[in-house]
């Protein structure tokens, strides 16, 4: 039996009316005609006019016949349409087909060619049209009615769905076709008041403050003027309190939907204040850490200055938002911002990390996975001062992860070391706790990175020179971060030196924490400051071996054969970013992925690099490097990765070279 749906109604009603339109307008026209006459048969067409007044009573007996059998059609095709509703009543489970008509809850079925044949009126009436006939994707294009994670015995459920310009709570079921809309119109509405009503909290801080202060005559007055006056308007712009409450820092309250806007104008304050120090021939930044989100006053100010902390430790010109979850949004970082580190805050970290050794029975050294010399150098350094202090370390390192050439020679060089490593995989639980245990990580502070992430339960210390990202290892006794040091070899070394006491620094340590800071700075070309040399000499004293240095970075020739045939596929973007598809081999090390980005950073005209290649663990890794102000560390961050702002890297699970690729070029259009 057809289904008598609301559009088939439709369509047969239409051709009644067509068929009686039709007739109602004949048969008036042959009664004129025919009335006209006197005697049909004197006149010229009297014999014509007979026939149609014939012809006018056919049609007569026709209108009054269709008439009749089309109220007696419609009543059959009503009764098989309340049949059709019944049945389609019959399938709405536990719940009566009248009850929900009196409520404001729409209904629709449709068929297996997922176009809507049925709706209820109250449907009807909250979306002011009929959408019969018309597919499910055209009514809800916002939405796979199909899929949800919220699926429970064959029941969809979808909590905020446009539909025109209301807001419904979608319940699918599947098997009996049929879709209940809930009008959440009102709710939604109120939960957006409310969650933009939400209270923000915000710091800004001048970066380099101190510089302006020490300027001579009046220039950093001027410049310090025009930065207020740009943070005033920039407030007034966005309708948000700003109240300074020291020479070089503001309080910003606000609400999340300002927020929200501000956001969308990518911090634009970031960019005044820079060019305010290009118009004065002066750096000028600003840092500035919003706390949002489901919190109190005082936490949403904890987040604030947290979010502002970890924007400064970043380099600074730029601005972190963070919520009480912890969730982690920055913008800005454009500035290879000038090197702000104290040798005072170097000697107290020496004697905070004195102190905590000293209470300390045994200490657990590690740098990163897939590590390198510069961790490495740094593991060995911190044994050393462990040991100075009469202490038992070990080093928890897995070789298994280095090339062999490089496990051997390092292996040769501390022949008498022998003992001081441990795999992750043989650490002995039993003699470790929180009592009686120190970890210390170094060349790291993302906790997904380190090592061995397991002990991280125990007391942390983390000395590293990474920019902090998103994710930092949380709840240390003292996290000692300088991105402006060109490597973690480079911060051991000092902290070395402002031990209370003498270390004798063995000659194989020395070597490798050199060898650590050539690696970083890429023989003393990038990242170094006077500290940089000042440690280098330093470990020279020690008797820092340069040969061994320079034997272990040689290169053999068919790896750099092999680099220079990757080069030439190179793909050449916006005329100055070079990306290098590594497609040579099966897998890389992160290792020759770094040499390559390095070596196409060379070329004339080159200001970013970026080498892409699959790694042994099935991940695709990605080097980038850059010169002058491109920022390379927020383009990894993107990708899950993290760096230095002229160094980073990243590596990306479940993907392949072109896609990411393809997600590399996209990041650098935004």
């Amino acid at each position: 039996m057809k289904r008598y749906t609301p559009q088939r109604i439709k369509n047969i009603r239409r051709i009644g009316y067509i068929i009686i339109a039709i007739i109602g307008v004949v048969l008036p026209l042959i009664i004129l005609l025919f009335s006209t006459s006197g005697n049909p048969f004197d006149e010229p067409l009297g014999f014509l006019k007979s026939y149609l007044g014939l012809l006018a009573i056919v049609f007569f007996v026709l209108l009054i016949a269709t008439i009749g059998v089309s109220f007696f059609f419609m009543h059959i095709v009503e009764r098989r349409y309340e049949e059709y509703v019944k049945g389609l009543a019959a399938d709405i489970d536990n719940t009566s087909f009248e009850f929900i008509n009196e409520m404001n809850i729409g209904v629709l079925a449709y068929d297996e060619l997922k176009k809507i044949s049925w709706t209820n009126n109250q449907l009807n009436d909250l979306l002011g049209e009929v959408i019969v006939d018309r597919t499910l994707s055209e009514v809800f294009p916002h939405v796979n009615l199909q899929q949800s994670e919220d699926n429970n015995d064959g029941w969809l459920t979808f909590e905020q769905v446009p539909v025109g310009t209301k807001v419904f709570k979608v319940l699918h079921n599947v098997q009996k076709h049929i879709i209940y809309l809930i009008n959440v119109t009102e709710e939604y509405e109120l939960r957006t008041h409310y969650e933009n009503e939400k209270t923000v909290i915000g710091y800004i801080f001048i970066d380099n403050y101190d510089t302006l202060s020490s300027m001579e005559d009046r220039l950093g007055i001027d410049i310090y003027s025009h930065i207020q006056r740009a943070i005033s308007v920039w407030g007034q712009q966005f309708n948000i309190y700003l109240r300074r409450y020291s020479s070089y820092r503001w309080i910003i309250v606000g609400d999340q939907e300002t927020l929200a806007t501000i956001l969308d104008d990518k911090m634009s304050i970031l960019d005044r204040v820079r060019e305010i120090g290009k118009e004065f021939a002066a750096q000028t930044t600003v840092s500035i850490g919003f706390g949002n989100g489901d919190a109190r006053y005082v936490d949403l100010s904890r987040q604030a200055l947290e979010a502002l902390e970890l924007a400064q430790s970043r380099g600074g010109d730029q601005a972190v938002v963070k919520d009480e979850k912890n969730n982690v949004q920055f913008i800005g970082g454009k500035t290879n911002t000038i090197e702000r580190r104290s040798r005072a805050r170097a000697r107290a970290m020496a004697n905070t990390l004195h102190a905590f050794i000293e209470q300390a029975e045994h200490v657990l050294i590690m740098g990163h996975r897939y590590g390198d010399l510069d961790s490495l150098g740094a593991s060995m350094g911190v044994l050393e001062i462990v040991e100075a202090h009469k202490k038992k370390a070990k080093i928890v390192i897995d070789f298994e992860t280095w090339s062999e050439d490089t496990v051997q020679q390092c292996k040769e060089l501390l022949s008498d070391h022998s003992d001081i490593f441990i795999a992750p995989v043989d650490l002995d639980f039993r003699n470790y706790n929180n009592d009686n245990t120190l970890v210390i990580v170094v060349d790291v502070n993302t906790p997904a990175l380190v090592e061995f992430d397991r002990i991280l339960s125990y007391p942390t210390i983390v000395i590293d020179h990474h920019r902090r990202g998103a994710e930092t290892i949380e709840k240390t006794l003292v996290t000692y971060i300088e991105p402006y040091a060109s490597s973690a070899g480079e911060l051991v070394t000092e902290l070395i030196s402002y031990q209370p006491m003498h270390i004798n620094l063995r000659n194989s340590t020395a070597t490798l924490l050199f060898a650590g800071i050539v690696l970083d700075t890429q023989n003393f070309i990038v990242r170094t400051s006077a500290r940089t040399f000042d440690a280098a000499s330093l470990l020279r004293t020690y008797g820092a071996d340069g040969v061994w240095v320079q034997n272990i970075f040689k290169e053999q020739f068919d790896s750099f054969f092999e680099k220079y045939r990757i080069i030439e596929q190179a793909i050449i973007f916006h005329n100055h970013i070079a990306i290098a598809p590594c497609r040579e081999k099966d897998n890389y090390t992160r290792q020759f992925l770094a040499e390559v980005a390095d070596r196409m950073l060379s070329f004339q005209g080159v200001q970013m690099a970026f080498a892409v290649g699959e790694l042994d663990d099935g991940t695709v890794g990605v080097s980038a490097r850059s010169i002058g102000s491109d920022n390379v560390q927020i383009i990894m961050e993107k990708l899950g990765g993290g760096g230095h702002f002229n160094n980073a890297a990243a590596q990306i699970k479940d993907t392949n070279i072109d896609e990411v690729i393809k997600q590399i070029k996209t990041i650098i259009e935004e």
